[in-house]
């Protein structure tokens, strides 16, 4: 099945074969779907003092967020890069 794929860092679009549940046979690189409304679908969100709270995943700064609509519905958006955009995003490593 063909599938309409936009990069989501130079806007390039491109139509891919895609087939559900097989690996993606493309130069395309797919990290998943995102939530772009997370800002009002969450309740909470972590605040972070400094680096060593993140890496162990220490949750003591939980905030109420004061956004929060439990009438809000999740919208998500698939996050695709191009071979290019993705390839220079490693040599820039």
């Amino acid at each position: 099945m063909k599938h309409k794929v936009t990069c989501a860092a130079c806007g390039k679009t491109d139509r891919i074969e895609v087939e559900k549940g097989k690996k993606i046979e493309s130069d395309w690189a797919y990290f998943d779907k995102i939530n772009i409304n997370s800002w009002k679908t969450n309740k909470y969100y972590y605040a972070v003092n400094n680096i060593d709270d993140l890496m162990h995943n220490k949750k003591e700064n939980r905030v109420i967020n004061p956004k929060y609509n439990p009438k809000t519905k999740f919208k998500y958006v698939e996050y695709w890069e191009c071979s290019g955009c993705y390839n220079k995003k490693d040599n820039e490593k």
